[in-house]
């Protein structure tokens, strides 16, 4: 019973912030432009967010999980990511700190998706995994689909694009609530005293196999 409530807070915090998410995505070009009139800094704020995808998500979210458990860092993250929200949403007409915060925004991202699935894999049994890992994307698809629905009729009926920053901030904060009765397995004793060096050592081969591999493609893709 236990292990069904805590798949479920994890697949409910995944579709919520997902939701989240969409609504800002879609909200969001309209805000910058309308503030700002640069179409420029929208391209920015996309590359800014996706570099540590390449640089992060790989690599050192594993050297993170050995000193952390997968839930402290996913609560961590969403937690961050709603903060980041907030003052995105205050200081929107300040192109520097527009694109910083992306960045920032972009290494929580990696983060935290490399850890929900490890999330995942711990809340589900081998026999079920394909078909809740199947359900979860599924939803997000459906998410996809009415997140800019729901933005693009509130800004028909003359709403200001900017709400829904501060909604997907609100629901970022409201997920680490849910991550609270999520399971996790604890960190190995041993993984606590690894040194740095063996730290970076590890991260330097990590990249040595990027580029020996075909998994580099799919990095890349």
């Amino acid at each position: 019973m236990q292990r069904k409530i805590s798949l479920y807070n994890l697949l409910l915090s995944k579709w919520s912030s997902t939701f989240g998410s969409f609504l800002q995505a879609t909200a969001l070009p309209l805000v910058i432009f309308n503030i700002t009139g640069s179409s420029t800094l929208l391209s920015w704020t996309f590359f800014a967010e996706t570099l540590p995808w390449l640089i992060l998500g790989p690599f050192i979210t594993n050297i993170l999980v050995m000193r952390t458990s997968s839930k402290n860092l996913y609560m961590v993250c969403n937690f961050s990511k709603g903060i980041c929200t907030f003052m995105l949403a205050v200081w929107i007409d300040t192109s520097f700190l527009i694109v910083s915060l992306f960045f920032v925004l972009g290494i929580f991202n990696a983060v935290g998706a490399s850890v929900y699935s490890a999330l995942l894999r711990d809340n589900s049994n081998v026999d079920n995994l394909d078909k809740i890992l199947g359900l979860s994307l599924g939803i997000d698809d459906v998410v996809s689909i009415a997140a800019p629905i729901c933005v693009t009729f509130m800004i028909g009926k003359g709403f200001d694009g900017i709400i829904f920053l501060y909604v997907n901030g609100g629901i970022l904060i409201a997920t680490v609530l849910l991550c609270l009765k999520i399971h996790s397995k604890g960190v190995e004793a041993r993984r606590d005293t690894l040194e740095i060096k063996e730290a970076l050592k590890e991260i330097a081969c990590n990249y040595t196999f990027l580029k020996s591999s075909h998994i580099g493609y799919l990095v890349l893709s």
